[in-house]
């Protein structure tokens, strides 16, 4: 089977005590992807969760990355990055919206827009949002929606999990990452990658 065929998913973690990267494969029709890339390698700039030295962060997941697509006999650019460290924050939100469409119908826009009015909260200057946690929806009278996609409407709220992180050690991760040649698809919260695992 060709790789084109097939979604190449790749993560990194970036902790104190290692570099992990994992390069995935998934076949069309398949529900579990098969792992086809892995390395670990001891981390170099990073102290306590915190990076002090964005060089040698960068030079470890460059490594890091390498050994896994040798292993995988590919080349990657892209990853999802697991950011962790001690300074994740929480907060509760709400986030309310009209419906968009004249019929009523929810549609993946109007969760969307739910989700971003969701973030509209306080932060101090050093603190930026990483993740938004739908923890329940409103529509209009029926409370206690799953997923309100295609449910018929005309007032949409959402109850959500606002997960925020250090401006600084978010910009720090990323820059190493970016410096390893690396870009990045999403970040995830590590508490969520291991509960998603």
């Amino acid at each position: 089977m060709s790789r084109e065929n097939n979604t190449i998913i790749v993560g990194i973690d970036v902790g104190t005590s290692n570099v992990r990267t994992i390069i995935a494969q998934q076949a069309r029709g398949d529900e579990q992807p098969r792992v086809i890339g892995v390395s670990c390698l001891p981390s170099f700039g990073i102290r306590r969760g915190v990076i002090t030295d964005v060089e040698d962060v960068a030079k470890v997941i460059n490594e890091s990355v390498e050994y896994a697509e040798r292993m995988a006999g590919m080349q990657v650019k892209r990853a999802v990055l697991n950011i962790g460290g001690c300074d994740i924050g929480f907060q509760k939100s709400k986030g309310v919206i009209a419906i968009g469409r004249a019929d009523g119908e929810v549609a993946e826009d109007d969760i969307n827009r739910v989700i971003s009015e969701a973030q509209v909260i306080p932060l101090p200057v050093n603190r930026e949002i990483v993740h938004v946690i739908a923890r329940k929806y409103r529509l209009d009278d029926q409370d206690n929606i799953k997923d309100p996609l295609g449910m018929k409407g005309v007032r949409l709220e959402v109850d959500a999990l606002v997960i925020e992180s250090s401006s600084s050690h978010v910009k720090n991760i990323t820059k190493s990452t970016y410096q390893a040649n690396i870009e990045i698809d999403d970040l995830v919260l590590e508490p969520l990658a291991g509960a998603k695992a």
